[in-house]
């Protein structure tokens, strides 16, 4: 079987949340399919100023890379007042990207092609007029208009945050109307929760979504031994920093949370560790208390010297990787209801949840104030997530999907 994955950013290394998935499935499909005959090839975008990589991934068998198109304030300005698609239906929409596609297909016989995010979903009416015996899945990463309609009702909560909340509300109707037309047309549809799943099979006739959870190869955490010492009581959050829903989390966290914090424990001390910081966070460099990272070359040595891993996501949808990586890791996590939402119960035990100001910092001073539950609720949270989100529980269920899908296309 030879399957495709296009990709909005390389698999590897696995430094965002779609990154880590695309590289756990990749990775985990061929670590599950032994004995059969796999190739896994992938098309994907890369930045400008990072140059191809030349170095052989053990699990891929080809690997294409291209220039993602930049894509600026006066593009989306003047998209929004001139075309009736969303933004993110523009900003990854490449000739040259289109042009690669299309001839891959017509070299190599794929009998799947896997567009993962609907911002790639938008090549999926190009790969079926190319090889419409192929089989085109959409994997999706979220229900992209509830979560646009969601960060439009965060800012709406703020006067000077109403002309975002009207951009987010145009967004999410347009989103809709791409979301719906894709998700009927693909040939199969994943999604990472439940939740999500039972969304987006509102859209199909047959009703069918397949749910690929969000995994992580718990394996790799294991016997790693902390490397950083951090100042203080450390509360450590991770992502990429201009990403949305983290932005508007460490804003949250700062202005109405951390200072709830710091009354009782004044040594406590956020660490914000991720790649590409929004402007908007670059204020916090002048406070004593929080750090911005930027670019680290692994979160995970984060994870091991953290007091409390801290998710306070008001935006979300699917599952948060960063949650299972600091399950993985054995942190002690306090999150939101919508952080931690799609978890699987068993693990969501393994949690402290909190959805206001003060219940959030009221459940992380109560794990400061007691090592012994740390621990337990970490070594709990690192066992279930072992048991139900490794890759090599995960991976197989997108096998038996293709080899499910492809059998009745006769491939």
């Amino acid at each position: 079987m030879q399957v495709l994955f296009v990709l909005p950013t390389p698999p590897v290394p696995p430094q965002s949340g779609l990154a880590l998935r695309a590289y756990g499935l990749l990775r985990g499909l061929a670590e599950t399919s032994t004995g059969t005959d796999l190739t896994l090839d992938v098309l994907c975008f890369r930045d400008a100023a990072a140059p191809p990589s030349r170095e052989p991934v053990p699990f891929i068998r080809r690997m294409h890379t291209m220039v993602a198109p930049a894509w600026r304030k006066p593009q989306r300005i003047r998209a929004l007042a001139t075309s009736d698609l969303p933004d993110l239906a523009h900003r990854l929409d490449c000739p040259d990207m289109r042009e690669q596609f299309t001839a891959m297909l017509r070299e190599t016989h794929y009998d799947a092609v896997i567009y993962m995010g609907l911002e790639m979903a938008i090549y999926m009416a190009a790969g079926k007029r190319t090889a419409p015996q192929t089989v085109h899945i959409y994997d999706a990463q979220n229900v992209e208009h509830l979560l646009q309609r969601q960060m439009a009702e965060i800012d709406r909560r703020a006067f000077s945050r109403l002309p975002a909340s009207w951009y987010s509300s145009v967004q999410s109707r347009r989103i809709l109307a791409v979301e719906r037309r894709v998700v009927a047309e693909a040939d199969a549809v994943t999604a990472v929760s439940a939740q999500d799943a039972e969304q987006l099979a509102r859209f199909r006739a047959d009703r069918q979504v397949t749910v690929i959870e969000n995994g992580i190869f718990v394996g790799d955490y294991s016997g790693v031994e902390p490397s950083i010492e951090l100042q203080g009581e450390p509360l450590v959050f991770t992502g990429k920093m201009d990403y949305r829903p983290n932005v508007d989390a460490i804003h949250w966290f700062s202005s109405d949370i951390l200072p709830r914090i710091q009354s009782r424990r004044p040594q406590a001390r956020l660490y914000a560790v991720g790649q590409k910081p929004h402007p908007s966070l670059l204020a916090y460099s002048s406070h004593a208390d929080i750090e911005i990272t930027g670019w680290v070359p692994s979160v995970v040595p984060f994870l091991f010297a953290a007091d409390v891993y801290v998710a306070p996501l008001r935006i979300g949808s699917g599952t948060r990787l960063k949650l299972l990586e600091a399950c993985a890791a054995g942190c002690a996590i306090v999150s939101t209801p919508i952080g931690a939402e799609g978890l699987a119960g068993e693990l969501l035990d393994s949690l402290r949840l909190g959805d206001t100001d003060a219940s959030f910092a009221d459940q992380t001073v109560d794990l400061l104030n007691h090592p012994d539950e740390r621990r337990r609720l970490g070594a709990a949270a690192q066992e279930r997530v072992r048991m139900t989100y490794d890759w090599s529980v995960v991976a197989p269920r997108l096998n038996s999907l293709l080899q499910s899908v492809t059998g009745t296309r006769g491939h």
